[in-house]
């Protein structure tokens, strides 16, 4: 069956996002693709992976997480930590910005390349399992919010490969 579409769109990502000065037409210029977007789809549902920093910024006047919120159906939010409960101090913000839109999201988790501290690469499948059940009940303990959707895991390549599904 086919949900919708999720869309990975990192201004955060770009090099001129450091420079404060070009940073305003990146949030800016990420909005109007999402208006385009929505523009060319109008029933399409659309789901959108959101750095936990969207929610300390503002364009146009307005809070950034809140704007793009407002052009989605749900939200991924990326607040990609190895300990949880610093993922979700990071993340608070966010989910506050989303849940006040009115839209579902899901909590990310890394497990692919990157920094330690991070990343859930190279934990033994078993301790993962149980830490991502433990990460969920930690959000819904938290929350309460019929708009939690679960884990979004990020890099299915290194998950499969740390079930012993792919050869590494």
């Amino acid at each position: 069956m086919f949900d919708g579409l999720h869309f990975d769109v990192e201004p955060n990502a770009v090099p001129d996002w450091n420079d404060k000065p070009t940073r305003p037409a990146l949030m800016k210029g990420s909005v109007k693709f999402y208006d385009l977007l929505r523009a060319a789809a109008p029933y399409q549902k659309i789901d959108i992976a959101v750095n936990p920093v969207f929610a300390t910024l503002t364009t146009g006047g307005s809070n950034f997480m809140r704007e793009l919120a407002r052009r989605a159906d749900s939200l991924s939010i990326m607040s990609y930590r190895s300990d949880p409960k610093r993922a979700l101090e990071w993340a608070a913000p966010a989910i506050a910005q989303i849940e006040g839109a009115g839209r579902r999201w899901r909590m990310g988790a890394e497990v692919g390349d990157a920094e330690p501290g991070v990343t859930w690469r190279g934990t033994p499948p078993d301790r993962f399992s149980s830490a991502m059940v433990d990460f969920d009940n930690l959000i819904t303990g938290r929350f309460r919010s019929p708009r939690y959707e679960g884990l979004a895991l990020h890099d299915y390549d290194s998950l499969a490969q740390m079930y012993g599904e792919v050869d590494g």
